[in-house]
């Protein structure tokens, strides 16, 4: 099974760009989808990025991977 970008299909290479959980070929692809979104959906993707950055994050989940928790907490003390 092949990774393909979110845009126009092609498959991923080594390097990715991500926008929301979406993966893109490169920054031309990225931005075409993100020229193509209406007004609602922009304030919404704001409003989102507003709240994340605000919301305190849990130790270990900051690279969110259930396994690092344990791993933090085993070499914190």
């Amino acid at each position: 099974m092949t990774i393909r970008c979110d845009h126009c299909r092609g498959p991923l290479g080594l390097i990715m760009h991500r926008y929301w959980h979406m993966r893109f070929c490169s920054a031309a692809c990225k931005n075409s989808y993100q020229q193509r979104l209406n007004d609602d959906t922009k304030a919404k993707i704001r409003q989102l990025d507003c709240a994340a950055a605000h919301k305190p994050s849990a130790p270990g989940r900051r690279f969110g991977s259930r396994v690092l928790a344990g791993v933090t907490r085993r070499f914190a003390a």
